[in-house]
């Protein structure tokens, strides 16, 4: 359930980064026309934007995580499961 909640975020900011690069191109349109959006503009979409970019990033390292988690555990089963062999080759030497 958690994995699938972190893929919606994830996409709900993906979107966002979108809007706020079409966002950014539109400014640069505007004041390669010659019409400048004012300074608190400028502000607030930039501040918009960074706190987007460190969300979406935030929620693709948890996703990453969570790969790695389930890395960490297949490995610890196979070294677990590799081990059971062993012991079992050893048993089966001793019989």
């Amino acid at each position: 359930m958690v994995k699938k909640e972190i893929e919606i975020i994830g996409w709900i900011f993906y979107v966002l980064a979108a809007v706020f690069t079409v966002v950014v191109m539109g400014m640069l349109i505007w004041k390669l026309t010659g019409h400048s959006p004012t300074e608190l503009d400028i502000v607030w979409w930039a501040l918009g934007i960074l706190v987007t970019f460190q969300v979406l990033t935030i929620t693709v390292l948890f996703q990453i995580n969570g790969k790695m988690g389930e890395l960490v555990e297949f490995k610890r089963q196979t070294v677990d499961k590799i081990t059971n062999i062993e012991k079992k080759i050893e048993n089966t030497k001793r019989t």
